[in-house]
């Protein structure tokens, strides 16, 4: 079939907006969130859509995000930017225009104004406002219900002969008779179907998706793509049939009732860890348990519409760097962590009771164990984990040069009885100068909100160590002797196979867990080889009065 559309077959792409705590973007995950999602093979980006929140921002946000985001999508190699204007004001709409036009920007979405549903001359009307205003400029318009109503593909076709730049449309629906409508009746505009309504699109006629889901992996996003318009039916319908249990796993953790940016914040945060979830008031943003509930079902039913693990992203480093602790999706995969946990139970029955004391350490009970010290030492199936080419490859640059291990060992915090850990910062027991030492914290069970997940204090690794006093805690014998803002802490909400690194700078502490789920993690403790033991340090920590 002859492809007659003015716009390119492709794969079109959202970027969602980063919102720090005080309401402001974040400039920082918004431009490295556009730089690997160009990398990852999803150069045709645009902001601004129903998921972008230009419904909600001021025009002073607009202007910031659309200049920073412009700037970015040229340093990264992507495909002209495109805008969305969306707004209830046709006037607004059209200043937003004029203004990135004056930022060399050329193409824009748009939907119709919808505080009340349009006529089909007030519909004619908006298409001439911007259409006709702006002839130099591209313009997709995005057809759903939130508008009010639906543009009929007869409209399109007379839209299209009246407005040479009215190029492409997008439809998140799935009705059989308005895809075939469209592709039939409006050929010379390129429709943008969702995941479910290109698989009924693609053997119609040529048409470009609209990735929702499929964004985790724009690679296999563009094999989707490719499946279709190649008319290679039997892996369309694979990847189809993937992609629905993948939305319905993302419905099933998120709901069915928030708005559009909510999910497409979710699936953000699979390849951006520290992107927040949070959407502007007054909209509900979906809760960090749903996106842990999602990412394992993933995990563990689709593993292939991950992003790919490629090692210490740019997006970790920036987020260990800035925060002092970053949480990593996947670091094992569930297979590798059912291997583990096996290896765990092995060690613990048949080594664990020959170890002297210094290697182990019970609950109060003396019967649960809590802490498993130098497991390399006394299993090599751990120290082979540690020294997997992976592992140290990743460590290698958040210790800035060669990665030595100082140890293996476990955190079990058992169900009813797992007692917590106090405050403190780990280089009062290391002593390393400099501080390039981190821990590998893995999951092995579910750590959630309940059973005593890890407290961080975000950004309190860059403040040096505070002074340190014995506990009382056996296993955890050092605690803060000064108080802290605990206020906005980051939980370390993981599921199996995710993991935590921290800095060994970082203030952190965890509550007793009092559920009936365990909540046992595996910890590997790197440094790199050029740090020393400070010995003024180790002086102070082995104080019989006081330690730093």
């Amino acid at each position: 079939m002859q492809d007659l559309a003015r716009y390119p077959q492709t794969v079109l792409g959202t970027v969602c907006l980063p919102w720090q705590a005080d309401g402001t973007l974040d400039d920082t995950i918004f431009s490295r969130t556009i730089t690997n999602l160009v990398a990852a093979g999803l150069p045709d980006l645009y902001i601004f859509g129903t998921a972008g929140e230009g419904y909600a921002v001021t025009e002073t946000v607009f202007r910031h995000v659309v200049r920073l985001f412009a700037k970015t999508m040229q340093d990264a190699g992507g495909a002209p930017p495109m805008v969305g204007v969306v707004s209830l004001s046709l006037a607004t709409m059209i200043e937003r225009i004029a203004f990135c036009e004056d930022q060399g920007i050329r193409s824009f979405q748009f939907s119709l104004p919808n505080w009340k549903a349009t006529s089909d001359v007030e519909m004619r009307r908006v298409f001439a406002a911007i259409c006709d205003r702006f002839p130099d400029s591209k313009f997709l318009h995005y057809n759903l219900m939130r508008s009010g109503r639906l543009v009929r593909p007869h409209d399109y076709a007379e839209l299209a002969e009246l407005h040479p730049n009215l190029v492409a449309t997008k439809y998140g629906g799935g009705e059989p008779v308005m895809i075939s409508g469209l592709l039939t009746l409006a050929p010379k505009l390129r429709h943008f179907f969702t995941e479910p309504g290109y698989f009924l699109g693609a053997p119609l006629g040529p048409c470009g998706l609209l990735a929702s889901t499929a964004s985790s992996h724009p690679k296999r996003a563009r094999e989707y793509l490719h499946a279709g318009a190649t008319g290679n039916s039997q892996r369309l319908c694979e990847l189809y049939r993937e992609l629905c249990g993948v939305l319905n796993a993302l419905l099933f953790a998120v709901g069915t009732n928030l708005i559009d940016g909510a999910y497409d914040k979710v699936i953000h945060k699979l390849s951006e860890p520290d992107f927040p979830l949070a959407l502007l008031p007054p909209y509900e943003a979906a809760p960090e348990a749903a996106f842990v509930q999602y990412r394992a079902t993933l995990e563990a039913e689709y593993p292939d519409w991950l992003p790919h693990n490629t090692g210490c992203s740019q997006a970790i480093q920036d987020c260990y760097q800035r925060d002092g602790v970053v949480r990593v999706n996947s670091f094992f995969s569930l297979p590798e962590v059912a291997a583990i946990r096996e290896r765990l139970h092995h060690y613990t029955h048949t080594i664990a009771p020959s170890l002297p004391a210094t290697d182990v350490v019970f609950e109060a009970d003396g019967v649960a164990v809590r802490n498993l010290w130098r497991m390399e030492q006394h299993d090599p199936f751990f120290a082979e984990i540690a020294a997997r080419p992976a592992v140290r490859r990743f460590v290698a640059t958040l210790v800035h040069g060669n990665p030595e291990l100082m140890a293996v060992e476990t955190f079990n915090k058992p169900a009813r009885i797992g007692s917590g850990v106090p405050p403190h910062q780990d280089n009062a027991y290391f002593c390393q100068s400099p501080p390039d030492v981190l821990t590998i914290w893995v999951a092995l069970d579910a750590a959630t909100d309940q059973n005593g997940p890890i407290y961080y204090i975000r950004g309190s690794h860059t403040g040096g160590m505070l002074p340190h006093q014995p506990s009382g805690i056996q296993g955890n014998s050092m605690g803060l002797a000064v108080g802290f803002d605990k206020s906005d802490p980051f939980i370390g909400t993981l599921a199996p196979g995710d993991a935590l690194i921290h800095h060994c700078q970082t203030i952190h502490y965890s509550s007793p867990n009092k559920t009936d789920h365990p909540r046992c993690g595996l910890l590997m403790v790197f440094r790199g080889s050029h740090t020393q033991v400070d010995q003024a340090l180790r002086d102070l920590y082995t104080s019989p009065t006081k330690a730093v």
